[in-house]
């Protein structure tokens, strides 16, 4: 903030929100701050703090982000983008259904697992660590022929991973505030299957890109229709809004709106 107050910066874009909060109180310049997880894990000093400095402005990556808070110094939603580029669009895939995250409860891998068991089809999990007590108990005693576990697979391998599924799971527990995975996915022309909270229904378009279900029993039904899908149709929603440039261009509207004033 001292550079800028030199340089005279017209504003401040900040993502690590916890240590700029008490030095954007001292200072003039407009701070944007761009929270990425969810409400509930945002301390309560953090949220009352925020009201008392208007030259905050709050970037939600989804609208359902803001719920839980929805009064808070909220400027803009933005929604993540990807280098497209990096992700190769598959109109042919193979016989396998994927699903990636953090092994932690709340990204509900066991889940996708158990409905893939009952389906009987085949299912690839990406992500870790493997390790500790969820991967022991939850994924690992289920690993057999149609259950793989790929590892932590490098961001260059995605596309491929994505690519050549029928269709990404994602049987979250929790309220995601974006879900990098759903574009990726989608990027390659692979549908998602995904349960309608958090920022799925903005995500995903219903129907078209994917199904919004309710619990695993109607996810167990959709992964029979996903042929209903046109895997083209998911590429052209995500270069249509889920592109580093569309991304790009929505902060630069939201930092001129800002220096006009």
């Amino acid at each position: 903030y001292q550079i800028g107050e030199k340089a005279k910066f017209d504003i401040v874009h900040i993502h690590p929100y916890q240590r700029c909060i008490n030095f954007a109180s001292l200072s003039k310049i407009p701070t944007v701050i761009t929270i990425h997880d969810p409400i509930e894990g945002i301390t309560k000093h953090f949220l009352e703090f925020t009201k008392k400095i208007p030259q905050i402005h709050l970037i939600s990556l989804s609208n359902s982000q803001r719920k839980p808070l929805p009064n808070l110094n909220w400027t803009a939603t933005v929604y993540n983008g990807i280098d497209i580029k990096k992700f190769k669009f598959n109109e042919k895939p193979e016989d396998y259904w994927v699903v990636a995250g953090r092994f932690v409860p709340e990204k509900g891998i066991d889940l996708a697992i158990k409905v893939a068991i009952k389906s009987k089809i085949k299912l690839k999990i990406a992500g870790g660590p493997a390790k500790g007590k969820y991967w022991e108990e939850k994924i690992k005693p289920f690993l057999k022929k149609n259950i793989e576990y790929v590892g932590m697979l490098p961001y260059s391998k995605l596309s491929e991973f994505y690519g050549k599924a029928k269709g990404l799971l994602y049987s979250h527990r929790w309220q995601e505030p974006f879900g990098l995975v759903f574009v990726e996915a989608m990027a390659c022309g692979t549908p998602v299957i995904a349960f309608k909270r958090g920022s799925a229904p903005e995500i995903i378009k219903d129907g078209k890109t994917g199904f919004l279900v309710k619990d695993l029993k109607e996810m167990a039904k959709k992964i029979k229709e996903i042929e209903k899908i046109d895997r083209k149709e998911c590429r052209k929603w995500v270069e249509k809004n889920f592109t580093k440039e569309v991304m790009a261009e929505n902060y630069e509207k939201v930092f001129l709106k800002i220096a006009k004033k």
